[in-house]
């Protein structure tokens, strides 16, 4: 098991985290990503005994137990799954939309400079554009106009001068078809149970051993914190988690 993390930048990746994984049996676990800044406590409860003027304690529920610990990979499908109960996810498909337009007022650019598209196809493919008309000079010759990429992959058309644009002083009206990525929507819920599901947490040392722990009948008591710091940032984005769930009868393993 690595010690590193699959963080998006690499300049960034944090030391010492461990791994977090999920699902609704432990034979069938799914890394849901790391965490770090853990700190597991015990929910037991005790009540007093006095015997010949000697107080004992009897304890009920040793294996309950509270797992604080900061997400460092926030992803919105993991904290669906760690909310579900609250949070309905749906996919949308990503489909041909046709027609879509773009008008570029008059005077805002100059010939070749570059003007992006709203909309661009989920694969930084061409766009399909159908016509370009301008306010004056009416439909403009697709000679007179060119697509490029730039910046990072987006789509740019400019226009040459002379040809069939005579003036910058128009509107121009851009017509076009594109295919956007699939998405996803989160809908929360007003009133819900969240849903009861296994746990493992596994922290490696720096010497290689293990720390792995197993949690059954979990539930996430935390309400919904998302940081959204940038990845140009000092640090990661992290999101403050509190599982509470029973230790397996496996219990703690650490390797010695």
């Amino acid at each position: 098991m690595t010690q590193t993390t699959w963080i998006i930048n690499d300049q960034r990746l944090l030391a010492g985290a461990g791994e977090f994984y999920y699902w609704s049996s432990l034979s069938s676990l799914v890394r849901l990503g790391a965490y770090r800044d853990a700190v597991i406590e015990s929910k037991r409860e005790s009540s007093e005994l006095v015997f010949d003027n000697d107080k004992i304690n009897k304890f009920k529920k040793g294996s309950e137990f509270s797992f604080k610990f900061k997400l460092c990979e926030i992803d919105p499908d993991t904290l669906a799954s760690l909310n579900e109960g609250w949070i309905t996810k749906t996919s949308i498909p990503g489909t041909l939309v046709s027609g879509a337009t773009q008008v570029i007022a008059s005077n805002t650019i100059q010939f070749l400079s570059l003007v992006e598209l709203e909309h661009q196809n989920y694969d930084n493919g061409a766009i399909s554009i159908t016509s370009i008309v301008g306010s004056v000079d009416g439909t403009i010759s697709a000679s007179d106009y060119f697509q490029v990429v730039w910046p990072a992959g987006r789509r740019n058309i400019y226009f040459k001068s002379g040809g069939s644009v005579t003036t910058l002083n128009q509107t121009f009206t851009i017509t076009y078809n594109y295919t956007p990525a699939q998405s996803r929507k989160f809908t929360f819920a007003d009133t819900g149970i969240a849903s009861r599901f296994y746990a493992r947490f596994i922290h490696e040392r720096p010497d290689g051993k293990q720390i792995t722990i197993d949690l059954k009948d979990v539930q996430n008591l935390t309400w919904l914190t998302i940081d959204f710091v940038g990845n140009s940032e000092d640090d990661v984005a992290t999101c403050d988690i509190e599982l509470n769930g029973k230790v397996t009868s496996q219990g703690f393993v650490y390797e010695v």
